[in-house]
């Protein structure tokens, strides 16, 4: 299960151009690749989270083309190293019945730790914080679901790729004011047997029960990974929700 999760994103027939880093400037414990237009100031922020055993180089390549175009896009890594030599936004024992257990006050420490590096990342950059989307994968996208149900007045987009949706994070208290601001594109491989697709259409159910502005759940062929079909998907789904 655990190589399972360790996949590498797979974007077929997809170019992977340079792109452009820059030094650890923002005082944080996460560490990042960055790219963004030469005057970032004013500019929307996509926020990517690697999944379980990923690491932040792995999905710098979404952020090439229309998707990244105008926008900082910063890729995180998260903070906890894995036994593999990854990195994890928490850890995870994997069950036999497709299940997981984790300490819940581990995804507490990484979701604050992202948040205030969205705060930093703004205030350094002088960007767009009331333009922020999370794009996040596996692990990631379970971080973005988190995350924006804590704190939804802080995140204007998700991008859930191949995830679930916590216990503890539909028990966050949000009112629909807050969430009638929240689009979410929900993307799911139907032959993913790491997460089952399933986990995706409970999530967008909930989502749609909560009044969220958008909730696009779109399902794929494949199993456990990214293609450019969904990728293509992706990007004019941000490009719609831009105007």
């Amino acid at each position: 299960m655990m190589r399972k999760l360790r996949l590498a994103v797979v974007i077929t027939a997809l170019c992977l151009p340079f792109v452009s880093l820059r030094a650890q400037i923002i005082q944080s414990p996460l560490k990042y690749a960055l790219k963004s237009p030469g005057n970032s100031k004013g500019c929307a922020v996509i926020i990517i989270l690697h999944g379980y055993g990923g690491e932040e180089q792995g999905m710098m390549s979404l952020a090439e083309g229309d998707l990244g175009a105008g926008k900082a896009v910063f890729s995180l890594r998260a903070p906890i190293i894995t036994d593999s030599k990854g990195y994890c936004w928490y850890q995870m024992q994997f069950l036999p019945d497709g299940k997981f257990k984790y300490d819940y006050a581990d995804v507490i420490k990484s979701r604050n730790l992202i948040l205030d590096f969205i705060l930093k990342a703004c205030r350094e950059f002088k960007l767009d914080s009331t333009n922020v989307t999370l794009m996040g994968f596996s692990q990631g996208a379970i971080m973005s679901y988190e995350l924006s149900l804590y704190a939804p007045h802080k995140i204007k987009n998700v991008v859930a790729l191949s995830g679930r949706m916590l216990d503890e994070s539909r028990a966050h208290t949000v009112n629909e004011k807050q969430m009638s601001r929240l689009g979410y594109f929900i993307g799911h491989g139907t032959e993913d047997d790491v997460i089952k697709v399933a986990e995706s259409e409970k999530a967008a159910g909930y989502l749609k029960t909560k009044k969220a502005r958008v909730v696009d759940l779109k399902k794929y062929k494949f199993k456990h990974t990214i293609t450019a079909d969904e990728l293509a998907d992706i990007k004019k789904w941000l490009s719609a929700s831009a105007k």
